[in-house]
């Protein structure tokens, strides 16, 4: 089995798997007999769908959840350690932050199937993987994506990291690295101080555009584990 090249992808829709086995008549005898062929070959193969359907939704989240975390930007993103992105955006309470938004990505991955169906002696069914919102809208607005700055302002770190690529962000001002106190410093690992002609934008290593970040590296990564998922749910009896 193999699946499309784009199968995943952040959007609505995941992709759909196409599950196609050959319904072999006997070479003679009534009608009556294929028509009871085909109305048992497709309660096979919906029972097996249904049975599936809950351990494949439960193994792809964990193996995306796991190719999520186990991404650079990720780890950079809970670090403690100076010049991670933590400190550069000054994320406060950044477990937290951060591991509420993979959840909510995890959450929102769905497996559904539609039911089997015969066409020219073949039995097809198919297998839907849906996850979150293409324009990432289920998570740029929730609370642990934006943080309120001293002077009131909002910044949309999530926003930046996915979707803003090497756009400027900050303009006459720069990181200063070095231990402070809670305030003026958010994380006490940096602070922005005045530099005019200064330039801030996210680090070009971390930086995203909506097709190719964080999250659609991560997914591109992981696609052979999921093939292996679905295999398993059928070769296995599940």
């Amino acid at each position: 089995m193999a699946l499309p090249k784009n199968f995943l992808q952040p959007g609505s829709n995941l992709g759909t798997i196409n599950l196609i086995a050959d319904v072999i008549f006997p070479k003679t005898g009534p009608k009556s007999v294929q028509t009871k062929i085909i109305k048992k070959s497709k309660l096979i193969v919906d029972r097996a769908l249904l049975k599936a359907q809950p351990k494949i939704e439960r193994a792809v989240r964990i193996a995306i959840g796991q190719a999520i975390r186990s991404r650079k930007e990720y780890k950079s993103l809970i670090s403690s350690q100076f010049g991670s992105l933590r400190a550069e955006m000054g994320l406060d309470n950044a477990v937290q932050r951060v591991n509420a938004i993979v959840e909510a990505w995890l959450a929102s991955i769905k497996v559904t199937f539609k039911k089997g169906r015969t066409s020219n002696g073949e039995l097809k069914a198919s297998l839907r993987v849906t996850m979150g919102k293409a324009d990432y809208s289920d998570v740029l607005f929730k609370p642990e994506a934006l943080i309120k700055t001293a002077k009131g302002d909002v910044l949309e770190w999530l926003r930046a990291l996915l979707l803003w690529g090497d756009k400027i962000i900050v303009v006459d001002y720069n990181v200063f690295e070095g231990t402070f106190p809670n305030p003026p410093s958010r994380t006490g690992r940096a602070i922005m101080t005045r530099r005019k002609g200064s330039r801030w934008s996210v680090p070009a290593e971390h930086s995203g555009t909506a097709n190719d970040n964080w999250l659609t590296r991560a997914l591109n990564g992981i696609q052979p584990k999921i093939e292996d998922i679905i295999l398993k749910a059928f070769t296995k009896g599940t």
